[in-house]
């Protein structure tokens, strides 16, 4: 999934380029993946990083933490007030971020965090990824 984000051309925040038509096409291919047991969102807000370069890359990673809610990928906009579904729950936050980290790294390193954390890291509550 996250090659064809990247052969998607990523969106870089550029003054040509259509964040509307990013989100619309991230979306396309986004919900093409569906897993037993895994919300849209979790999948969206898990995935939209990889849809980022440069600038916009950047950007994202500026914003407060807890910040992203269910529904702001959901219509193509981002922050859409008080139209938006409730705001993730912390701890499912921390599940997409350690998620996310452990799942970037290189295999290698994987396997000495799994045998350092006695077992699959993934398996583990975030705050025991966390001080791991």
């Amino acid at each position: 999934m996250i090659q064809l984000l990247h052969a998607n051309e990523q969106f870089m925040g550029l003054p040509h380029e259509d964040p509307q038509q990013h989100i619309l096409n991230f979306l396309e291919i986004i919900d093409t993946y569906i897993t037993n047991g895994v919300t849209p969102d979790y999948v969206r807000l898990t995935l939209f990083p990889f849809s980022l370069l440069g600038e916009a890359k950047r950007w994202l990673k500026t914003e407060p933490a807890n910040s992203i809610h269910h529904g702001m990928i959901w219509q193509g906009h981002f922050w859409q007030g008080s139209s938006l579904q409730a705001k993730l729950q912390r701890s499912e936050t921390n599940e997409v971020l350690a998620h996310t980290f452990i799942e970037g790294l290189y295999p290698e390193t994987k396997i000495v965090v799994d045998a350092a954390s006695g077992g699959q890291v993934l398996e583990k509550r975030f705050d025991e990824i966390y001080a791991l």
